[in-house]
This record gives structure tokens, C-alpha cells and sequence, in this order.
């Protein structure tokens, strides 16, 4: 919809089991993709906000939220990192560092987990996260 919003074309959806893909055809600046990249993190942390009452909902959506905005490649923070290197570098230099920084915000993830295994135990959440995140990454 934000897409649609500002003057581009609806995108293109794909279902997987890794998630929904959205593939855009007509977002020519950067600024309307970063607008688009912030949309769905916005809309879920706007959504944890609002329904602050029901605390189990309020912290998923936050918590996707958040971590929709990490700059990996495959998350609309990635998304929106990419746009804005695009915007200072030239195109090989751009992907160089969107690829660097996706790799050292999964190994910061998978450090997290790490901690949070050791100092309480099983948190599955984490772990998956990390999975899911290398594998869209690398795949």
C-alpha cells in the first residue's frame, strides 16, 4: 500500500515457507524506497503501541518491528540501508558494504543468542531468528 501511496506500481507478492517476498517494479528514487521500507516496520510498531493492553501481542509486534528494521539484506532494513549506500557510492562499492554489514548484524544476532542461551536457558526465538536470517541471507 505505502508503494501505491506515493506513486508506484502494487508489488509483486511471493509466498514461501521462509516468509513473503515483495518485489517492486516501479520505485525509481531512493527516497520512495526507503518510505516503503519503513512502512511495515512502522505499521507493527504503531500496532505494539496502540495495543500496549494486550502485552503478549504488543511484544511480538514490537519485536518484529525491530527486528524488521536490522540491516540484513533480506529485511526491510536491509532494504532501506541498501537504497540510502546506493544514493552515496558507486553500485560494486554499495553491495560490498550492504553485504559486510548483513553479515555482521547476523553474527551480532547469533552472538545475542548466544548470551541468552547461556544466562537463561532455552529461548528458541533467538535462535530462530538467526537461522532464518543466515539462511536468507546465504540463500
Amino acid at each position: 500500500m505505502a508503494a501505491w501511496l506515493i506513486g508506484g506500481e502494487l508489488p509483486q507478492i511471493k509466498f514461501s515457507i521462509a516468509g513473503i517476498k515483495l518485489k517492486y517494479y516501479a520505485l525509481a528514487g531512493a527516497a520512495q524506497q526507503i518510505t516503503v521500507g519503513l512502512a511495515g516496520p512502522f505499521v507493527n510498531i504503531l500496532m505494539g503501541l496502540i495495543l500496549y493492553n494486550k502485552k503478549r501481542f504488543a511484544l511480538i509486534s514490537l519485536g518484529l518491528g525491530v527486528v524488521n528494521l536490522l540491516p540484513v539484506s533480506c529485511l526491510d532494513g536491509g532494504n532501506i540501508f541498501r537504497a540510502a549506500t546506493e544514493k552515496l557510492f558507486l553500485p560494486q562499492t554499495a553491495y560490498r558494504l550492504n553485504r559486510a554489514v548483513s553479515v555482521a548484524t547476523i553474527i551480532l544476532v547469533f552472538a545475542l543468542n548466544c548470551a541468552v542461551q547461556l544466562k537463561y536457558g532455552t529461548n528458541i526465538s533467538l535462535a530462530i531468528i538467526t537461522v532464518y536470517l543466515v539462511y536468507r541471507t546465504v540463500g
